[in-house]
């Protein structure tokens, strides 16, 4: 009976062990995805920013030549 519940409790720590592995190494592979993400969200708005401020121009310049 002893010999029982040192395996059960052996089961329990080990099955233990494998969800918390399972939860950090989830959280840091969304952490470097976060990360990843974030300079290329930043690479996009900057270039969405580039392009509107671009089309803008070319926008006022037609309404003040009366072309729009």
């Amino acid at each position: 009976m002893e010999n029982s519940n040192r395996e059960d409790f052996a089961k329990a720590a080990f099955q233990f062990y494998i969800t918390q592995k399972k939860k950090i190494d989830i959280k840091e592979s969304m952490i470097k995805g976060y990360k990843e993400m974030g300079q290329i969200n930043l690479s996009l708005a900057e270039l969405g920013m580039t392009n509107e401020v671009s089309s803008d121009d070319s926008i006022e310049g037609k309404i003040a030549q009366g072309e729009y």
